[in-house]
C-alpha cells in the first residue's frame, strides 16, 4: 500500500499525535461506504492519487496497534520487513504511476512486534468524469496459512476468508450485476428470507418484492446507485413462504480500474423486531394521551351534568306529581343519568373510576345480571349460560366485573341483527406458568358476523367502532379492556368472519378469605339541622357554582360565592367567621388541595367540602380521617349537596 519514499517517524512525534476517528463519514467523491468497509473483519485502505494512505479501517488498527494519524501518509510502510521493503515500494510506484490494479506479499510488523504475511491488492479508483481519485485496496493476514497452502493458491485463499467472514455476518449481503442479475448471497440472507442461493443466483431481487412500495420507490433507488451513489433506507419485502418483513438496506455500487459499474453490494437487516416494539410504543402512548383526554372530557361534562340535574330536580319540586311539565323533566333527568353513565365509562378507561374489588364468585356474579341480560338480548338472539361446576373466586369490583359482562353481550346482539346465540361459559385454566397461577376464563360467543381481519387490531382502541352512527360509542371494549387489565387480567378474542366471535375474559383465580375493598370516602350520614351558617362555595364552573349558591341560600346559609382560589383568599380574608368551605377540586391558579391549606393558614382549620369528577382526588386525607373533611363526586343533586354540609356542619358542633 503506498508509494513514495522510506520516511521513518520517531517514537516522539507517534506519541504526540493526536488520535483521529476510525470512520470518517462517507464523501460523495469515493462511491464508498466506509462505515460499512470499518466493520470489515479483512484489513481496508484507501490512497490519494499521490499515494500518499488517507484511511485504514479498524481491522488494521487493531492489527497495527496504532492511530490513524500514526498510519496516514507513508507512516504505515516503516512496518514493512527491511527485507521486503524495496521490493514492496518499487511494485507500489510502478504500479501507481501506470494506474494499475496490483497485487503483492510482503511481512508486516504488528503491534506485538512480530512479523505478518500480508496478502495486499489495490484498485485505482475514479470519478465519474474519470478524475483518479487514487486507491482502494484489501489486505490479509496469511501467516498461518502459509505452510498448506501453494504460492499461487493466496490469492484464492484472501477470497475465501471474505467469503467466510460475509457469511458470519449477522446481516445479509447480497452482490448484483448491473443488470440486476444476483451472483452472490451470503448464509444471513438465505436465513432471513427462506430462499437458497441456488434458487436466487442469476434472478433479480425482484422476486422479494411485497408490493408496500410503489414503482416509483424503487426507480428512485435504481437511479440512486446507477449514479455510483450509495442508496440507503427502509422497505418491507416478502420471504419464499409470502410472509413480509421489514428491513434496513443499504446499496453501494462498485467500480472497475476503467470507472464502470461492476456489481452493485446490498447489505440488509431485519428490523421487523425493532418496527414492532417501536409501534407497541407508539400505540402505548397514545393510549395515555386518549386516557388524558377522556378523564378531561369527563370532568367538564361531569359539570354540564351537575347544573342539568340540578335546576331539573328544583324545577321538578315546583310541579305537581304526574303533570305534562313534570314527565317531561323526568325524562331530562333520566337522560342526564345517562350521560352520567358514559362519563362513568370514560373514568374507567383513563382509571379515574374509583373500585372496590372484593373476593366473589365469577358464576353468582354473571348469574346475577343474567335476566338483565336476556332483556337486553330481545326476544331473537337466545342467550345460554354455562356455569362452572365448582365455584370460581375472583377478585374485581363487582359493579365493574357486570360492566365488561354486559358490553360484550351487547356487542354480541349487535353482531346478530337478524338473531342468534350468545353462551356465556366459565371454566378454570391451569396456566404452565407457575409464576402466573390458574385463572378464570368467561366466554362470551356470538354466532354474528365476525370480526373483520382489517380492524382487528383496533377494536380495543377508544372511540373506534364499526357500527352506524348513533349506535355506539366506541369506549365499550376499550373500558372492558381497562377494567379487567386493572383487576390483574387480559381480555383476548378470537374471530372467523360469517361463523362468529369469542371474547374471553381471563382474570386470576383468587385464594384466601373474602375481603372488601377500601372503605369509600364519603359516609353516610343524615344532614344536620340547618344552623345559621357562612358558607364559602369555590367553583369555577359559572352555571354549577350558581346552582350551589342557590341551593345552600335556600337551606337558608349564607354563602359568599368565588370563581377562582384569588376571589377565595379574599372573601377569607374579609370574613373570617366562614363555617365552612365548598370547593373543586381542579381550580384555575391552583389545586383545591393547595387551596385548602392557604385557607387553613388564614382563617384557621375549617371543615372542607371537595367536589370532583373523580373519585379518588387526594383531599387531605389526614382531615378526612379525623372528621374534619368530606368529598362528593359530580355530578351530585342539590339534595347531597345539603346533606353533605350538614355532616360537615356537624363536626364542627
Amino acid at each position: 500500500m503506498g508509494i513514495g519514499g522510506t520516511r521513518r517517524m520517531d517514537d516522539t512525534a507517534r506519541r504526540t499525535r493526536t488520535p483521529v476517528p476510525t470512520t470518517p463519514a462517507t464523501t460523495p467523491a469515493t462511491n464508498v461506504d466506509l462505515r460499512s468497509l470499518d466493520l470489515a473483519p479483512v484489513f481496508a485502505w484507501l490512497e490519494d492519487p499521490e499515494g500518499h494512505c488517507t484511511w485504514v479501517n479498524r481491522a488494521w488498527l487493531d492489527f497495527s496497534g496504532r492511530t490513524l494519524d500514526e498510519e496516514s501518509g507513508q507512516g504505515w510502510t516503516e512496518r514493512i520487513h527491511p527485507d521486503d521493503f524495496d521490493r514492496t515500494m518499487g511494485l507500489h510506484r510502478e504500479k501507481h504511476c501506470r494506474r494499475e490494479a496490483y497485487e503483492n506479499r510482503y511481512r508486516l510488523r504488528r503491534g506485538d512486534g512480530e512479523y505478518r504475511s500480508i496478502v495486499d491488492r489495490g484498485w485505482p479508483r475514479y470519478a465519474e468524469d474519470g478524475t483518479h481519485l487514487g486507491y482502494i485496496g484489501f489486505a490479509a493476514d496469511v501467516t498461518d496459512y502459509e505452510l498448506v497452502v501453494a504460492e499461487r493458491d493466496a490469492a484464492a485463499q484472501v477470497q475465501e476468508l471474505v467469503i467466510a467472514a460475509l457469511n458470519a455476518a449477522s446481516r445479509g449481503v447480497v452482490i448484483t450485476r448491473p443488470d440486476g442479475a444476483i451472483v452472490w448471497v451470503n448464509d444471513a440472507f438465505t436465513r432471513n428470507t427462506g430462499y437458497t442461493a441456488g434458487e436466487v443466483i442469476g434472478k433479480n431481487p425482484r422476486i422479494l418484492k411485497s408490493g408496500q412500495q410503489d414503482e416509483s420507490f424503487y426507480r428512485q433507488l435504481w437511479e440512486t446507485v446507477c449514479r455510483g451513489d450509495v442508496w440507503s433506507g427502509d422497505l418491507v419485502n416478502a420471504r419464499k413462504d409470502g410472509s413480509h418483513y421489514r428491513e434496513a438496506m443499504s446499496i453501494t455500487p462498485v467500480r472497475n480500474g476503467g470507472g464502470e459499474l461492476t456489481y452493485f453490494v446490498a447489505v440488509k437487516e431485519d428490523v421487523s423486531e425493532q418496527q414492532r416494539l417501536r409501534e407497541q410504543l407508539i400505540h402505548a402512548q397514545r393510549m395515555e394521551s386518549m386516557g388524558a383526554l377522556a378523564a378531561g372530557v369527563a370532568h367538564d361534562f361531569n359539570n354540564i351534568l351537575g347544573a342539568v340535574i340540578g335546576y331539573a330536580e328544583m324545577a321538578a319540586l315546583e310541579l305537581e306529581p304526574g303533570s305534562a311539565a313534570r314527565r317531561d323533566l323526568d325524562e331530562l333527568l333520566a337522560a342526564a343519568g345517562r350521560g352520567a353513565a358514559l362519563t362513568r365509562q370514560l373514568l374507567a378507561f383513563a382509571r379515574k373510576q374509583p373500585v372496590a374489588p372484593r373476593e366473589a364468585d365469577a358464576n353468582e356474579l354473571v348469574a346475577g345480571v343474567l335476566s338483565m341480560l336476556r332483556r337486553l338480548c330481545g326476544q331473537s338472539v337466545r342467550v345460554v349460560y354455562e356455569p362452572a361446576s365448582l365455584p370460581l373466586p375472583v377478585r374485581i369490583d363487582p359493579g365493574q366485573f357486570e360492566q365488561v359482562v354486559m358490553n360484550l353481550v351487547v356487542n354480541a346482539r349487535d353482531a346478530m341483527p337478524t338473531g342468534g346465540r350468545v353462551t356465556i361459559s366459565l371454566h378454570r385454566l391451569e396456566s404452565a406458568s407457575d409464576c402466573q397461577g390458574p385463572r378464570v376464563a368467561v366466554e362470551v360467543a356470538d354466532s354474528g358476523s365476525g370480526i373483520p381481519a382489517h380492524v382487528g387490531d383496533r377494536i380495543f382502541e377508544p372511540f373506534f367502532t364499526t357500527k352506524a352512527p348513533g349506535r355506539g360509542t366506541g369506549l365499550g371494549l376499550a373500558t372492558s379492556a381497562s377494567i379487567v387489565a386493572q383487576a390483574g387480567g387480559h381480555l383476548g378474542y378470537e374471530s372467523r368472519p360469517g361463523e362468529g366471535t369469542t371474547f374471553t375474559i381471563e382474570l386470576p383465580l383468587a385464594a384466601g378469605e373474602a375481603t372488601c375493598g377500601a372503605p369509600a370516602r364519603q359516609c353516610p350520614g343524615a344532614a344536620a339541622a340547618h344552623l345559621p351558617a357562612v358558607i364559602l362555595v369555590v367553583e369555577n364552573d359559572h352555571d354549577l357554582r350558581a346552582l350551589d349558591e342557590r341551593t345552600l341560600s335556600a337551606a337558608g346559609y349564607t354563602v359568599l360565592s368565588a370563581e377562582n382560589p384569588i376571589r377565595a383568599l379574599e372573601h377569607a380574608a374579609d370574613h373570617p367567621e366562614i363555617d365552612a368551605v365548598v370547593l373543586d377540586a381542579h381550580l384555575p391558579v391552583m389545586t383545591g388541595q393547595v387551596l385548602c391549606d392557604v385557607l387553613g393558614r388564614v382563617i384557621g382549620p375549617r371543615p372542607v367540602l371537595m367536589t370532583s369528577a373523580f373519585a379518588d382526588e387526594p383531599l387531605c386525607d389526614d382531615a378526612i380521617a379525623s372528621g374534619a373533611g368530606r368529598f362528593l363526586q359530580k355530578p351530585f343533586t342539590p339534595a347531597q349537596l345539603l346533606a353533605e354540609v350538614g355532616a360537615l356542619l356537624a363536626t364542627r358542633r
